[in-house]
């Protein structure tokens, strides 16, 4: 069992081998993960006044061993440094909202962070797991499939949603939970198989249900017309991103694409597609400037999924853009995005009524951008 929980923090923080220096937060941080986890599965427990006490010092443990773990010799490698600065601030983030009474956000921000962990494993090409916890208590199927493609089992994970999806409306899964598993079987043959044929086979297979509902078969329609026809387009790979001109041209063409399809999740697998082009172009040779250009549209086209898959990369693309750039108008552009993405969060149009921290968040870009000089790119 050790072993086993020691491969799976592995896994998770996306580090490369297992050191001695933080075999000790592995350890721990394995251990708040499994206590977190039956709350992590119900949205309504997590939130419910009687889970406060237990919820909270959970996820400030795992705050503070991340924030530990950040100052290791392991972590301050270029590989790990951003995934760890990530992991560590959504944490925090969500421990303090808790904390602040702001507990729907929380728990997005809880799933979202540790969501990461399949977000990294995607970019890098890492291979799956089939990892589990002991007991799923009284969890749903589909919340024990949510939380197992969350820690990269997918394999058993997709096989339930799929079971979900075929057995819809009889066993009562609810639309925001069918929604969730035809996407997640369509982002794991997209960003982590990448098999077209396989995707097919499964839309083809949900199709089959004329029970769905008429918007689902609009969608899973036209993304099949999309993967049919995409064999004769000549496809992003066999283009070079080099300068801005080259990826504004390739993200002209990506959304005409895109809009060709459709709107909103119908153009779902257009975006996913693309987005997994630019998480590959991140790896190229770029300079500075035209990399926080990148982290820019990433954020940009990944905040239309952020809640339905529970994803908050958009928001650390853009941070980590303020952070890096020494341009005033990219500067300005990330912290706009970021403050809009932010109060869309909050469902709301006003900063004042955002949590102090976030609050914190927004004045702190607001300093970094007018202490740059203005110049154009």
């Amino acid at each position: 069992m050790l072993k086993k929980s020691l491969l799976f923090v592995f896994a998770f923080l996306c580090l490369s081998l297992v050191q001695a220096e933080v075999k000790t937060n592995m350890d721990y941080f394995y251990v708040y993960l499994n206590d977190l986890q039956p709350f992590l599965q119900n949205k309504t427990k997590f939130t419910n006044e009687q889970s406060r006490p237990k919820v909270e010092i959970l996820l400030r443990q795992m705050s503070d061993n991340v924030k530990d773990l950040k100052s290791k010799k392991m972590a301050q490698s270029d590989d790990m440094r951003f995934r760890i600065q990530v992991l560590s601030e959504g944490l925090n983030e969500a421990a303090q909202t808790y904390k602040d009474g702001f507990r729907d956000y929380a728990f997005w921000m809880t799933k979202s962070s540790l969501n990461n962990c399949y977000s990294c494993h995607t970019e890098k090409g890492l291979p799956a797991t089939n990892f589990k916890f002991s007991s799923f208590g009284q969890s749903s199927a589909f919340e024990k499939a949510d939380f197992l493609f969350m820690i990269r089992n997918y394999d058993d994970s997709t096989k339930t949603f799929t079971k979900l999806v075929m057995g819809y409306p009889k066993n009562q899964t609810s639309l925001d939970e069918l929604m969730t598993a035809v996407r997640k079987v369509a982002y794991y043959n997209l960003r982590v198989t990448r098999d077209d044929v396989a995707l097919l086979k499964s839309i083809n297979e949900f199709l089959k249900n004329k029970e769905l509902p008429i918007f689902m078969t609009r969608d899973l329609s036209q993304w099949k017309k999309y993967l049919e026809i995409k064999k004769y387009r000549i496809l992003p790979e066999s283009k070079t991103i080099t300068d801005v001109k080259s990826l504004n041209e390739f993200l002209t063409e990506r959304n005409q694409i895109a809009e060709h399809f459709g709107s909103g999740q119908e153009r779902f697998v257009v975006d996913q597609e693309t987005l997994y082009f630019l998480h590959k172009t991140l790896s190229q040779s770029l300079d500075q400037e035209l990399k926080t250009i990148v982290f820019y549209w990433i954020s940009k086209t990944q905040n239309a999924y952020r809640d339905s898959m529970f994803d908050n990369s958009a928001e650390i693309y853009l941070t980590e853009c303020v952070r890096m750039t020494t341009v005033h108008d990219t500067a300005k552009k990330c912290s706009e995005e970021f403050k809009e993405q932010k109060l869309e969060s909050f469902d709301t149009r006003q900063v004042t009524e955002l949590p102090n921290l976030i609050r914190k968040q927004i004045d702190d870009m607001d300093r970094k951008v007018n202490a740059l000089k203005i110049k154009k790119i």
